[in-house]
């Protein structure tokens, strides 16, 4: 009974068959933004990170932050710069120019109550694999993983408010799987928890021009661990990843706490899209 099934077979009297296709469609805004630029902020400061835990009397890292900022995770690229000569914010450009990294924000039920962002994990429409995402308005396809799959829908959809030109959007339990470049195309796998974000967005219509701001979120330590366990040795030059995780560990103060998760490290991503189309997912 599914068209997207492949492989039928009547097995004791029961229709069995490969539905790994049969992903749900939601029906998409018209506003989208494909994010042209994302970068790991400097410190714990206005501008370069949020205030995750809401508290004005605390930031993070300790020696680098103000006015209740929290983004422990810039200690953590300071440290992989000094350790391993690696810029983090060099290799996420690298690979956002590139299309290995592919974030698209899009505005779901525009000047309503319900006005929220999601964020997917996204792909190039097959039908305009040509279009210069960094600088056209394209269309992408949101990869599976990014809905959930009994509710159909987006796992990063943040509550928002729009006044003029500014949104302010967060949500608790929001989960967006995110890749962290280090050199040679290894990839550091994380999930970010509990995600807000802030920042402008011009629209024409209910198309958006740009969209600009930061991202705000949370690292569970026993996912961060896990994730930096499993990289290969020369993912922090040279350098076994289980030497390098306690000095790594260290570096970072664990400010955050995620239900369900324990502690967790916060982290700052100051962003910048044009518009952008949503038409599909791709399974």
């Amino acid at each position: 009974g599914l068209v997207c099934s492949t492989g039928d077979t009547c097995v004791d009297g029961a229709c069995t068959g490969d539905t790994s296709n049969c992903v749900c469609v939601p029906t998409f805004s018209a506003s989208a933004s494909k994010l042209t630029s994302i970068a790991l902020g400097d410190g714990g400061y206005v501008g370069e990170a949020l205030n995750i835990d809401k508290d004005p009397t605390t930031c993070a890292p300790a020696d680098a932050c103000s006015d209740g900022i929290d983004n422990s995770f810039a200690s953590l690229a300071e440290v992989t710069a000094a350790v391993a000569n690696l810029d983090i914010n060099d290799e996420m450009a690298t690979n956002t120019e590139a299309g290995w990294i592919m974030l698209v924000a899009e505005l779901r039920n525009l000047n309503t109550p319900e006005f929220a962002i999601a964020i997917y994990q996204s792909k190039l429409d097959p039908a305009n694999q040509n279009c210069d995402f960094q600088k056209k308005v394209c269309s992408y396809w949101a990869l599976g993983e990014m809905l959930d799959e009994e509710t159909c829908q987006p796992a990063a959809l943040l509550p928002a408010t729009l006044d003029g030109n500014t949104i302010v959007a967060g949500g608790k339990g929001t989960q967006l799987p995110f890749e962290i470049p280090f050199q040679g195309g290894i990839m550091l796998n994380i999930v970010l928890y509990d995600l807000s974000f802030e920042g402008t967005v011009v629209l024409d219509g209910n198309s958006v021009q740009s969209l600009d701001g930061v991202i705000g979120a949370a690292i569970p330590k026993e996912d961060l661990e896990a994730s930096i366990l499993s990289l290969p040795a020369d993912a922090l030059g040279g350098i076994d990843p289980a030497d390098a995780l306690p000095l790594l560990s260290l570096a970072l103060e664990y400010d955050i706490d995620v239900p369900g998760k324990g502690s967790a490290a916060s982290i700052g991503l100051k962003v910048e899209g044009i518009g952008a189309k949503l038409t599909g997912v791709k399974p």
